[in-house]
């Protein structure tokens, strides 16, 4: 009979044990993969804001709305947002997709103060970049030597100071400021665990090398440092390319015109 208690105890503690466990495993990877890049929990301010006590600061429907869409909260005019947008060297988070279900579980283990969360990854400084890191960090943003897990290289994407004719790709912020941005330690955190929702797919199963990410960092910070004045803004860039693609159309075009013309026409007498 004690036995057959005993074991009933035992079963009973397994089912509520697994599922909060579970649970709260599932939470710190979520954290770890859509926060964790410029948020830390208990560990001071970062490229954001410090989420410790987060849940006893905000409002939930607050959290709710400004992790769904921050710049439509900060462009209603909202005080809280906008302040923090002024503390953070106006840096806008982007826009989080998370089920109702994904909140609820961040919500809970952000209530826990990040209980059974990894202890933070100390990067290398750039204070320690050689010339070769720096050359080998401008190969990989470029694409003149490929990532080893296979991610597209950053040029693709994004500008950095004079990189190429036209400054690299505009689907993505300028980074020739990126170092300022997010500072040594923080740059090294957003390009390892890409965060961003934009960029999340595209290198899931593709994430950096710790030596490329020192590499690009490396990289980053000289193109900030000798590049004093940017001016490549993408409006630019499009009408530049707009207006070269206008010309070389209406040449083409009038050249076949002439040459048809001269097939077609019939000698007046």
């Amino acid at each position: 009979m004690k036995k057959q208690f005993l074991l009933c105890v035992f079963w009973f503690c397994l089912l509520i044990a697994v599922p909060i466990f579970g649970a709260q495993a599932f939470d710190a990877t979520t954290f770890t993969k859509k926060c964790s890049s410029c948020h830390t929990i208990g560990g001071g301010n970062d490229v954001g804001p410090d989420l410790k006590d987060v849940t006893k600061r905000r409002e939930k429907a607050w959290m709710r709305k400004f992790i769904a869409s921050p710049q439509a909260v900060i462009s209603a005019g909202d005080p809280v947002a906008n302040e923090l947008l002024n503390k953070f060297k106006l840096k806008v988070m982007p826009d989080q997709e998370m089920s109702d279900a994904e909140f609820e579980q961040l919500y809970a283990f952000l209530e826990t103060g990040g209980a059974g969360l990894a202890a933070p990854v100390t990067y290398r400084k750039v204070s320690e970049a050689s010339s070769y890191d720096i050359q080998k960090g401008a190969a990989l943003f470029n694409g003149h030597l490929r990532f080893q897990n296979g991610g597209p290289a950053c040029f693709s994407c994004h500008s950095a100071g004079a990189a190429g004719i036209l400054g690299g790709g505009a689907f993505g912020p300028n980074l020739t400021r990126a170092s300022v941005t997010y500072g040594d330690n923080g740059l090294s955190k957003v390009i390892t665990l890409i965060a961003f929702p934009n960029m999340t797919e595209v290198f899931k199963d593709k994430t950096l090398t710790s030596e490329e990410v020192f590499a690009v960092k490396s990289y980053l910070f000289d193109v900030d440092r000798n590049t004093p004045v940017v001016d490549n803004s993408n409006l630019k860039k499009f009408f530049f390319l707009g207006l070269v693609g206008t010309v070389m159309t209406l040449v083409l075009l009038d050249f076949a015109f002439k040459f048809r013309r001269r097939k077609t026409k019939r000698p007046i007498y």
